[in-house]
């Protein structure tokens, strides 16, 4: 009797946790999507991707080997330059500073890149655009589903349609200059499982694995 009491109580409390976790998870995921939505936030976060783009095409456009790849980043740097404007005036119209420098991490990626010379160069830019692009995705698909405000909102969908172009190049390069498919597949499945994990540890979840938002990565 008492062993059938103890499996029934287990049981409910089996139950009760699955609750608390049900309400637990919807609660993380609306917070997660009001994030998204926050136009400060999305003005400020995109703004970090243009301006670490554009730093990152100027120096494929200097330092590449490859001359698709040289080429890609000067794509790279007049595409964002012209999304830089965009936003710019969408940060305007509703009073948002923009960050006027790289972070602390887009620097040492970018100190990284230009120690490198070459095909070492090609390929570590050539991980480093595939890796940004599917985060970048990732963000962007996140924003497109959230953000109220009518002018960031077609920014938003111009951007990921942009970002995916981008993205179908990169991975053509990045065959170009020695990657295997396989290894393109491999970057991109990480980079969108960071991108999951930071949603998650913004809204106080236990992720998979150490949140990861970075700017640095070549969008």
């Amino acid at each position: 009797m008492a062993s059938v009491l103890a499996t029934a109580l287990a049981l409910q409390a089996q139950d009760d946790q699955s609750k608390r976790d049900a309400t637990s998870s919807q609660k993380s995921t609306q917070q997660s999507t009001a994030r998204a939505g926050d136009t400060t936030t999305c003005v400020t976060e995109a703004a970090k991707m243009n301006m670490a783009t554009i730093k990152f095409g100027q120096l494929a456009s200097q330092k590449a080997q490859n001359a698709e790849l040289k080429r890609f980043g000067q794509t790279l740097e007049t595409d964002h330059k012209q999304a830089q404007s965009k936003l710019e005036r969408i940060a305007q119209k509703h009073n948002i500073t923009l960050p006027t420098a790289l972070d602390a991490k887009c620097e040492e990626e970018m100190s990284k890149l230009q120690a490198l010379s070459g095909e070492e160069f090609d390929k570590e830019f050539a991980k480093g655009a595939i890796e940004g692009h599917a985060m970048a995705v990732a963000h962007l698909e996140q924003a497109s589903r959230a953000v109220k405000d009518a002018d960031l909102a077609q920014y938003t969908r111009e951007s990921l349609t942009q970002v995916r172009s981008h993205q179908r190049q990169g991975r053509e390069i990045a065959k170009a200059v020695g990657l295997d498919e396989a290894t393109i597949a491999s970057i991109e499945s990480k980079a969108k499982e960071s991108v999951g994990s930071a949603a998650a540890g913004e809204t106080g979840t236990s992720p998979a694995k150490d949140p990861s938002k970075d700017s640095s990565k070549q969008n």
